[in-house]
């Protein structure tokens, strides 16, 4: 009986070791499977972040878009403002000086009061007398270019 227990017991180790070794591929598989997943996991994480990186830089680039065009909108309506204020400071400068021609018309025309006694004393060459003068050559005219200035004053 003595060599049935030694081959019992040989067989005994060896299933010992079958089952270490059966534990041990069980768990080098388990570890096997676990590194794969987490390594799946790894690339979805990866590629979700490509994709959100992705999307990112195409909002960006509209983003940029819409941008340059609102600074381009801008600069066309600067260099628009630009022209039309040196249109309108040259207008300005002509209805400044038309204003400066008329004021120096209203000058004379009241200088010419000064001269007032001659017209209808006799020796002039009109036959007006000097109210009917004062208001047709003088006052209605004058009012005229008043209101002219007036119509300047606003409009500058």
């Amino acid at each position: 009986m003595a060599p049935l227990s030694a081959s019992t017991a040989a067989n005994s180790a060896s299933d010992d070791d079958l089952r270490a070794n059966a534990a041990m591929d069980m768990r080098k598989r388990k570890r096997m499977v676990s590194n794969r997943e987490s390594a799946r996991r790894s690339r979805m994480r990866k590629q979700k972040r490509l994709d959100d990186l992705a999307a990112e830089a195409g909002q960006l680039v509209e983003e940029n878009r819409r941008v340059m065009d609102s600074l381009r909108e801008a600069e066309e309506g600067c260099a628009r403002m630009g022209y039309e204020n040196l249109v309108l400071r040259a207008q300005m400068d002509k209805l400044g000086q038309r204003r400066k021609s008329l004021e120096d018309i209203i000058e004379v025309l009241r200088g010419g009061l000064c001269s007032f006694g001659s017209i209808g004393s006799g020796g002039g060459a009109t036959s007006m007398d000097p109210d009917e003068w004062y208001v047709n050559l003088v006052l209605i005219p004058v009012n005229i270019i008043r209101n002219i200035l007036v119509v300047i004053q606003i409009c500058s």
